[in-house]
């Protein structure tokens, strides 16, 4: 492993990062279905969610900070046992790269590109991929640190683009879903907070730094993505309702749509779709490299990641075109399917290390 460094506010930025993006498609569909005028709460669960996983994280990472959770696991499991941990995590990433690589290229083929075939698309995404994640951890974290400033404005001005369309009449009555609409609803975010393991399974061997006395950055990161994605959905209730935003397949896209500031400024949802688009291929990368750290932690084998960089790109070509048979497909899998598995992926696997590390500090001290 290269000796790179990210500092807390990048690694802060880009935790939130990942929150936005996962949260910006067809996520808030099923949501607003469940939970109606209560949806925007639906993120606050989830959260909680990806608050354990951190806490678990940052505990099996307190005395291993130069050690990615992937040569942690080989550490506490033995060689032989911890290679098929990370076999096993190697197709949990596999399917979270090829499920956010045929969702984005679904995207892009609906409002931009119509004539063009999907595999093109998802072969050019997957190429500036590898581009980006060949040139390191440093590389990744400064463009989100650049692109992720401009998605931030762009969330926080758009209710005020939106208030000629703002009815607060859509918001009420609230809480009449009440806890089990809420809960529902908030399942399908459970996936998306749950990949919290994977940023950090890799930010913890580049983050030296610590800052005693403040919130941990991956927990600020975490609070700072559900405060932004819970804002494009209150967005959303306030300018569609709960009825239109049920129906559209994309429905932050649909509120972009609506955005008329004179007949000049009439399509300003192209202009933010293409900045909003960046912060999904940041999310992509860092799934794919932590993918490439993944691999290079089965087995024996001392090579560095960037040497997979290349060699798995088939294979996740190969993943993304014949997981999902089509878009229909792919939105059922990404909000009740993937939820369940990211449950049954990650929770006995933390235990497990868990109770593995506190044998082992317990027996170092007696």
């Amino acid at each position: 492993m290269s000796k790179q460094t990210i500092s807390t506010s990048q690694l802060t930025l880009i935790m939130a990062s990942f929150l936005t993006a996962g949260s910006g498609l067809s996520l808030t569909k099923d949501s607003i279905v469940f939970a109606k005028q209560d949806a925007w709460l639906t993120f606050f669960p989830a959260m909680l969610y990806g608050f354990l996983i951190s806490f678990c994280i940052i505990y099996l990472s307190r005395d291993s900070v130069e050690s990615t959770l992937f040569e942690l696991i080989k550490k506490l499991a033995g060689n032989t046992l911890g290679s098929l941990i990370n076999v096993w995590l190697m197709f949990y990433l596999l399917l979270s790269v090829s499920m956010d690589l045929r969702e984005l290229s679904e995207f892009v083929k609906t409002i931009l590109l119509y004539n063009t075939p999907a595999p093109v698309i998802v072969l050019s995404i997957l190429a500036l991929v590898v581009y980006l994640v060949r040139a390191g951890i440093e590389v990744l974290v400064r463009v989100n640190h650049i692109y992720y400033l401009i998605t931030l404005i762009m969330f926080l001005t758009l209710p005020l683009l939106l208030l000629n369309e703002v009815t607060l009449g859509n918001l009420r009555p609230m809480f009449t879903s009440g806890w089990p609409g809420i809960m529902k609803g908030s399942f399908n975010f459970l996936g998306l907070y749950g990949e919290v393991l994977i940023i950090s399974a890799v930010t913890f061997a580049f983050t030296p730094q610590r800052e005693p006395g403040k919130v941990h950055p991956l927990l600020r990161g975490i609070m700072l993505g559900t405060f932004l994605a819970s804002l494009m959905m209150v967005t959303l209730l306030v300018s569609i309702g709960t009825s239109m935003g049920s129906k559209a397949v994309y429905p932050n896209l649909f509120v972009l749509q609506m955005i008329h500031i004179t007949d000049f400024l009439d399509r300003l949802d192209v202009l933010m779709t293409t900045v909003f688009i960046p912060s999904l291929i940041m999310k992509i990368c860092m799934v794919y490299y932590a993918l490439c750290e993944c691999t290079c932690s089965i087995g024996q084998t001392n090579m560095e990641s960037r040497a997979y960089v290349i060699v798995l790109m088939p294979l996740v070509m190969l993943f993304t075109k014949f997981s999902f048979e089509n878009v229909i497909d792919l939105l059922h899998f990404e909000s009740h399917v993937w939820p369940l598995f990211t449950l049954i992926t990650q929770l006995p696997l933390l235990l497990l290390l868990m109770v593995m590390k506190w044998r082992r500090k317990r027996s170092v001290s007696v």
